[in-house]
């Protein structure tokens, strides 16, 4: 009697061992994310920088940075539905002035870090004025139109030199001087400038006490 119960024991744990590791076996697995979900995010990460000239719906185009004050210029981005120019002109009481240079001849479409060779002074505000080539594959001022947008504005970009990379920022045609836009910009870059003048003053101040 006492081996029918021995082996009626030893049946029901070996029983109840292989449905323990039934359990372990059915049990749900981990879900990892499908690598395309995560692609299409880190996707639209990088859409969401491009500058808003580029994804407009204009066929005219023009994004110019502050730059630090050298022997030539970079233009952000050019786009342009027709081949044609990209001018730096002399700011004369806020608005375009004089030629000083001109771009080789562009490509129409979009066109990117555009360089203009020109000595230019520092804290001295330029323009950048497109035009368009009337054909002939040489540039001429009164021969080759300004280029326009939808609206019939002329399109023209202002930036300055600087030898502060900390005060410089970016303007493109949806962004005109005096909005509300440009002003949230130059305030912050002039916040930025303050904060870093009382930094150096109290730096001094701490070594005079030294």
């Amino acid at each position: 009697m006492k081996k029918i119960l021995i082996i009626a024991a030893t049946l029901a744990l070996a029983g109840a061992g292989c449905a323990s590791q039934s359990s372990v076996g059915s049990a749900p697995k981990a879900t990892v994310p499908a690598a395309g979900k995560t692609q299409s995010a880190q996707t639209t990460a990088s859409q969401a920088a491009i500058p808003a000239a580029e994804t407009s719906n204009e066929a005219n185009a023009l994004v110019v940075k502050d730059q630090l004050a050298g022997n030539s210029i970079s233009i952000a981005y050019v786009k342009l539905a027709k081949r044609g120019y990209a001018a730096i002109q002399a700011d004369t009481n806020g608005k375009p002035g004089k030629i000083l240079a001109v771009s080789d001849l562009l490509f129409a479409g979009e066109n990117k870090e555009v360089p203009i060779h020109y000595t230019t002074t520092n804290k001295t505000s330029y323009w950048i004025v497109l035009y368009s080539d009337n054909g002939n594959g040489k540039f001429d001022a009164l021969k080759d139109a300004k280029v326009e947008d939808s609206a019939k504005h002329q399109v023209m970009e202002t930036f300055k030199m600087t030898s502060d990379q900390n005060l410089m920022i970016t303007h493109d045609s949806t962004v005109k001087e005096g909005s509300d836009s440009s002003t949230e910009i130059n305030r912050a870059s002039a916040k930025k400038a303050e904060d870093k003048r009382d930094g150096g003053a109290d730096e001094n101040a701490k070594s005079g006490r030294k």
